[in-house]
């Protein structure tokens, strides 16, 4: 991505952290000679999540393979430029592991089905970095209040006699605060606490 990148890494804790390092360094080095400049050129160290089970290691790739569509830089996850989706269908990069890619693969019955798979909603919310996160809680909210205009057949908050509901579902389905549930909503702080003291989850 822009400001960051996802790798999935098959690695005991202790070479994960000194392979990662030597990344750090060695990019950085280059990318400071390139542009004639000096210090480090990544804000924070490395952050890592540890993978247990099939499960998620398919959905965190779902996940890594849909960051540039989550922002916005593509419509489709294969019209990525820089991801490694097109070598799991026999296009793009050689970045994976040879044996790891058809494990994966064997899951799926055809490359359409595997592309096909990248369209299913995930609620789970992976490693991800902080402005990233609330565009993604920001994304889910706007969907629901959308869906809930479309279900009570209106356009604006306006036309709502009451936003309890809707101030339920956002409370009980994101993880937002009050604040900025009430931002979204139209209504004040004040108007979300009595709404959940009136409805409690």
């Amino acid at each position: 991505m822009d400001n960051h990148v996802h790798i999935i890494i098959i690695a005991e804790k202790p070479i994960l952290v000194k392979f990662m390092k030597r990344i750090n360094i060695s990019y950085a080095m280059s990318y400071n000679q390139r542009h004639k400049r000096i210090g480090p050129v990544f804000q924070d160290r490395f952050k890592s999540e540890n993978i247990d089970n099939e499960k998620y290691l398919l959905g965190a790739i779902r996940y890594i393979h849909n960051n540039p569509v989550q922002a916005g830089i593509v419509s489709k996850v294969q019209d990525y430029k820089w991801s490694s989706l097109g070598e799991y269908t026999g296009k793009g990069l050689l970045l994976v592991d040879k044996e790891a890619k058809n494990q994966i693969i064997d899951d799926f019955i055809s490359d359409k089905n595997f592309l096909n798979f990248h369209n299913i909603e995930d609620e789970r919310d992976y490693l991800e970095i902080t402005e990233e996160f609330k565009q993604l809680k920001n994304k889910r909210a706007n969907k629901i209040i959308e869906d809930y205009f479309i279900e009570k057949g209106i356009t604006d908050f306006r036309e709502l006699k009451s936003r309890d509901e809707l101030i339920m579902k956002l409370i009980n389905e994101t993880e937002m605060s009050y604040r900025k549930i009430a931002e979204l909503t139209c209504t004040t702080l004040n108007g979300v606490q009595k709404a959940n003291k009136k409805y409690p989850p």
